[in-house]
């Protein structure tokens, strides 16, 4: 039996698969914190076309506050450029559909406003999102995710 050509070999472009960065996806690349190397690899896909990778407002507005509670305007001035300078789409969605995906997750999940945007964007472009935030635990089943090694707790010595 004959088997069914793929997309490619019909003459079809697949297109390629979506993954939406959260904030600490992107910190962990800036940061060379563990799991940059996951997301760097990602980022070299994007650049070939292999893959797609979206960032939210919410993220990118998020990078640019903690640096500049970290080092004033001129970090997050460097911060954004680097940022900019990424094979990354900016997604400034906010369109009601997208909004009340947003709400929903927000309502019957424990996440923050940001998250749950960030969620949302994930959900509603049938991306997986890339992530070091356990936050995101509480959606396993209702978002593809992709979990990136999270930091360790810091252990204090006892007196």
């Amino acid at each position: 039996m004959r088997q069914p050509r793929s997309a490619a070999a019909q003459g079809k472009r697949r297109e390629p698969k979506r993954y939406v960065l959260d904030t600490s996806a992107v910190i962990a690349y800036l940061a060379n914190e563990a799991g940059a190397q996951e997301v760097t690899a990602l980022l070299r896909r994007a650049e070939r076309g292999q893959v797609e990778l979206l960032l939210s407002f919410m993220s990118l507005m998020e990078l640019e506050y903690n640096a500049m509670r970290r080092g004033g305007r001129e970090l997050a001035t460097d911060v954004l450029m680097k940022v900019r300078a990424l094979p990354l789409t900016l997604s400034f969605t906010n369109d009601p559909p997208f909004l009340h995906e947003a709400a929903l997750l927000k309502a019957s999940y424990p996440l923050s406003v940001a998250d749950a945007l960030i969620a949302a964007l994930a959900r509603t472009a049938r991306a997986t999102l890339l992530h070091k935030d356990p936050e995101f635990e509480a959606l396993t089943g209702v978002i593809a995710s992709l979990p990136l090694p999270y930091k360790s707790p810091t252990v204090r010595p006892s007196p």
